[in-house]
Formats: C-alpha cells, structure tokens, sequence
C-alpha cells in the first residue's frame, strides 16, 4: 500500500509526532505570556485563575457578488449546453445493457431528467412543464441516469473547472489546497430507511443529510446519510473515495465532523485534518496531552490533561496496522470500523491504542490553531466556503419546495448526484467567464483589474433562471463568453469583491 505509516515502526509516529509537543506547549505558552501571540484574550476569573479565548470572527459568505447582475438572464438549459459543448460531459451517459454501451443517450431528454431530479421536481411534474413526452423522460431516466455515470460526469466538470487558470487563485494558503465538508438537511416527502425524525431541523417531518465534500468552491464528492447519523464516521469514506483529480491537502470540519479517528486516518494518508470546534478552550483543556508528565505544565496557562501512554501503542502496534490496512483495502465500508471503533461502549486496548494516535494529532493541530491566525482564517475561509455552496444546493432544489420526493435511499442519491451536476455546471459557466475576464485584462495590463477578479467567488446564481416553462427542443443559440462580456460595461466601482 506504500503508506509510511504502516511501512514503520510506530516507534518513529512516537518520535515525529508525540516528543516534539513538549516543546510546543512550552512555546504556544511562552508566546501568550510575553503578548507575542495578541490574539490570545486572558481574563482573571474571581478565585484568581486565568482563562484563555481567541476572538472569533465571522467571514461573510461568497456568493451572488453584485457583477453577475449585470449579466443577462440565461436559462438553466442553456447552461447545460454550454457546459456539454466546452467539456463534452453527456459522453458520459451510457446505456445500461452493455450491448448498447456505445449508444449515447437522447441530450435533451437527459437535461430534462438531470433537471427534473436535481430541482426535486421529478419527471412526472417536469412532463407537465416541458415539450418532451413522459416516456421519452422515463425511458431515458431508466437507462442512462444512475451513480456510475452521474459520478463520471461529475468527475468531468470538477476536473474542467480545476484545470482553468483560475483556480489555484482560490486558494487559502500558497501551494495548498483546502478542503470542507459539512452536512445539509433536507426535508424528504415520502417515507424511506433512511429518512429520520430531527425536530431541531425537520420539526414534526422527516429528513435526510446530504455530506458534501468542498473544494475551492467545487463539490467534488457527496453522499446522503441518515439525520440520525453522526457526520464524522463518514468523513473518511467521502475523501479516500474522492474519484475526482482534485485531491486537497488540509480538510476541514465544525465540531460534528471530528472524532478520535479522523485525524490519525487522514494522517494516515498523508492529509491534514483542520477541524474548526465550538468551544476551543473547552476542548482544549480534555484533549491536548504531552510527551511527558503532564504536571510539569501545571503553571501553563494552555495545559495538557495527560501524559501519552506509549506503552499501549507499542503493544498494540500489530493490530493497529492491520485494522490501518482494512480501512484502505474497502472491502468493508469505512464507515462501518470507524463508527464501531468511535464508540464509547466498545472496550478494547486496539481501540483505545488508536485513540492515543490520535489524540497526539489533535494535539498538535490545537497548538498550532492557537498560535497561528493565518490557519484560523485558512478553516474559516474553507468553511464559509462549503456554506456558500449550501446557499446555491438549496437555491436549486428550492424549485420544488426544496423537499425530496426519492421513495429509497437509491433515488435520493441519485437525485442528490444530479442536483451536484447542476450546481458543477452553475459554478463551471461562471468560473469560465471570470477565468475570460481575466485573462482579457491581463492581455491589456490591467494588473488591478484581473487581482481584482482572482478573488471573486464563482458561486451565483442571481443570473441563471432555474423555474418556468422548459422548452429543450426550441433552437437556442450557443453561448458566447466573449460576446457577454463585451456587452456589459464593467467598472470596479460599481461592486466590490471579497477575498
């Protein structure tokens, strides 16, 4: 498996990981004392103790920047075409008999259907608001719309989008690219296994969540889970099964998405696990722990609660890296170890030795949150950014009441896979004509201008036109970049734009 953390002893994880926090403590602590870490808050409680925050701050969505205003309405269908014309996604939707593999599917009826789906409205509703038939939608939903090619597809137009020339302009930090994943809740109609009862969200109905994985804007995977069901035992499974070519280096999550697993497994694959808590100080005090005797930093204002057990470890070293093994092999889903290996009524030494790995690495990042704001607003920029991405999901399926009609947890993905297409191709037409832009203004040396566009978002949608009368067989002309931009008279002053 080529993994170095199960090519070596687990003496030399002991070694690199576990020795150097020591020193790290001592310094995150010496660095709040002497004011060279300001943004460290310390209050004096009335029996004289001395706590700690750090002052949170809270990024504004990037999303519908006042430029695409003044583009002109288009048509959802027309986005679709432009898309399948500049990356030829459709290739994508093959039959499902294999003797009719090379057989493409009818375009205009699989935009009816990716519609139908992905806005919630279903094809029976879309027959009634369209000029195709309702057997031609239900033949080609039948044979050309399932996982397989909705992911390949999907895959198509992520890949397009990180392959323009814009996009490593969004990225957080320089040479690293930042990922989030969070849930998003959505009230089902019909009864199905996987639809459960949250009255926090859902009130006296239903719902399932959708986990998304966001990169630089992009949903590069996604899967539906119970409400019922706690975000982090699936975190590993969206990213080991990513198949897209996006592959970020940092991900991160709010506190549902965190465990005692998730940061020994992405360390495991050699990725960073960023997660962002609800109550730092509070997490830090019963998670950070040290090398050695923990009493020794009893005066420390940022204290560990614990020393490292490297016994444990060392003894359970054998079976750590078989059960490593498993969770990269997939044969069993990795949702399934993780969430046995996650719970607190399960006994074992193995499960307990893996959560000693795991707290050295939550350890490390908890440090490292603390003493550097660049990281901060790094994880905050990701998250805001997957909630970006939520605000244009729910925009989508806000067509239909933004409830989801799926009868079995088969159709809910696929309606989900579909709604994520749509989404793609929203954000591939408008990363295509800031990418234009763009370059445009580079060709003229407008160096401000084309700074000034790296760093709009591509999420929006106040331009594109999801609702009315779908008419697939009118014969509309293509889109031309080029000539849109030509014809609105752009100036800075008129919007601004947020990095």
């Amino acid at each position: 498996m080529n993994r170095p953390l199960l090519n070596r002893s687990l003496n030399r994880f002991i070694e690199e990981k576990a020795r150097p926090l020591d020193a790290k403590i001592i310094a995150v602590n010496e660095a709040i004392a002497s004011k060279n870490n300001p943004h460290v808050n310390l209050k004096q409680k009335k029996d004289g103790s001395t706590i700690w925050t750090l002052p949170y701050t809270k990024k504004s969505l990037e999303l519908n920047n006042p430029f695409y205003e003044k583009l002109p309405q288009v048509s959802i269908i027309r986005i679709l075409q432009f898309v399948n014309e500049q990356i030829q996604f459709m290739k994508e939707f093959t039959h499902i008999k294999p003797y009719y593999a090379k057989s493409q599917s009818d375009e205009m009826a699989t935009y009816a259907c990716l519609l139908a789906n992905g806005t919630n409205l279903g094809i029976f509703k879309m027959a009634n608001l369209c000029d195709l038939n309702l057997g031609c939608l239900q033949t080609t939903e039948k044979n050309y719309l399932r996982l397989s090619t909705l992911r390949a597809a999907n895959d198509v137009i992520s890949n397009a989008i990180a392959k323009l020339p814009i996009f490593r302009y969004w990225n957080l930090q320089p040479n690293l690219l930042h990922a989030s994943l969070d849930g998003q809740k959505f009230v089902t109609k019909k009864d199905n296994l996987l639809a459960r009862y949250s009255p926090k969200y859902f009130g006296f109905e239903q719902g399932v969540v959708a986990y998304s994985l966001i990169a630089n804007h992009i949903p590069i995977n996604t899967t539906i889970i119970g409400a019922n069901e706690h975000e982090s035992r699936f975190f590993f499974d969206l990213i080991y099964n990513n198949s897209s070519d996006i592959k970020p280096d940092i991900f991160s999550t709010d506190t549902e998405g965190s465990n005692k697993l998730n940061f020994l497994l992405l360390h495991l694959i050699g990725r960073l696990f960023a997660p962002r808590y609800r109550s730092l100080r509070d997490k830090s005090n019963n998670s950070i722990i040290s090398f050695s005797d923990s009493s020794k930093f009893k005066d420390c204002i940022i204290r560990p609660y614990k020393k490292l057990n490297e016994k444990l470890i060392l003894s359970e070293e054998d079976n750590i890296k078989h059960i490593l093994a498993s969770l990269l092999m997939g044969e069993t889903k990795q949702s399934t170890i993780v969430t046995k290996l996650s719970s607190e009524e399960f006994a074992s030494n193995t499960k307990k030795a893996l959560w000693e790995m795991n707290a050295v690495l939550m350890s490390d990042h908890l440090l490292n949150y603390v003493c550097d704001l660049t990281f901060r607003q790094s994880i905050q920029g990701a998250l805001c950014r997957g909630e970006a991405y939520h605000q244009l999901r729910r925009h989508i399926e806000k067509v239909n009441g933004g409830h989801f009609r799926g009868t079995n947890e088969n159709e809910i993905t696929i309606w989900n896979e579909c709604a994520r297409l749509l989404a793609n191709c929203v954000l591939y037409y408008n990363a295509s004509m800031l990418n234009k832009w763009m370059e445009q203004c580079d060709r003229r040396g407008e160096k401000q201008k084309s700074e000034f566009i790296k760093y709009l978002s591509p999420v929006a949608w106040t331009h594109i036109n999801f609702q009315g009368k779908y008419e697939f067989l009118a014969q509309n002309e293509m889109l031309d970049i080029d000539d849109l931009l030509e014809k609105i008279f752009i100036n800075e002053a008129d919007f601004r734009g947020k990095r």
